[in-house]
């Protein structure tokens, strides 16, 4: 795990998966008494963008680093 963080690709769907994860979780606890039917639609659809960004950059990045690991090996 620590070589995969070592890859600024990993590194950056990493930490952009995990803050609009915390984003989202701070949202929906934090809307929950109010009846502002926009944070609903922040929410449910401009917040899952960063989300599967994030996880596809954070894949990509994984495979990546794969590949070039299996390349080295002889």
């Amino acid at each position: 795990m620590r070589e995969w963080l070592c890859d600024s690709l990993v590194a950056t769907g990493a930490a952009i998966l995990l803050f609009s994860f915390g984003l989202f979780i701070l949202i929906m606890v934090a809307a929950v008494p109010t009846n502002n039917p926009y944070i609903g639609v922040f929410a449910f659809l401009l917040m899952p963008i960063p989300l599967v960004v994030g996880g596809v950059i954070f894949i990509l990045g994984v495979l990546m680093s794969r590949a070039r690991q299996r390349g080295e090996q002889p």
